[in-house]
């Protein structure tokens, strides 16, 4: 495990001090979670943009659906 600091207000900092214990792990817990979903859509986000840009390049390198459709049925 590694400690990361986060700024905020300090009524929310004196109430994080004065939380048990087992609520602060909840909360850490939670925000690991937060950070791994976030990071697995700004992962997906970058995937389609490569996608789209994949396909129109595609496109103007003249592959249409139908050739596509061709290419993968004789597969």
């Amino acid at each position: 495990m590694e400690t990361v600091e986060i700024e905020m207000n300090d009524s929310v900092a004196k109430k994080w001090r004065n939380s048990p214990l087992a609520i602060r792990k909840s909360l850490e817990k939670k925000f690991e979670e937060q950070i791994e979903m976030v990071d697995r859509q700004i992962h997906f986000q970058k995937l389609e943009i490569i996608l789209e840009e994949i396909g129109k390049q595609a496109q103007q390198n003249g592959l249409t659906e139908e050739i596509l459709k061709g290419l993968l049925k004789d597969e």
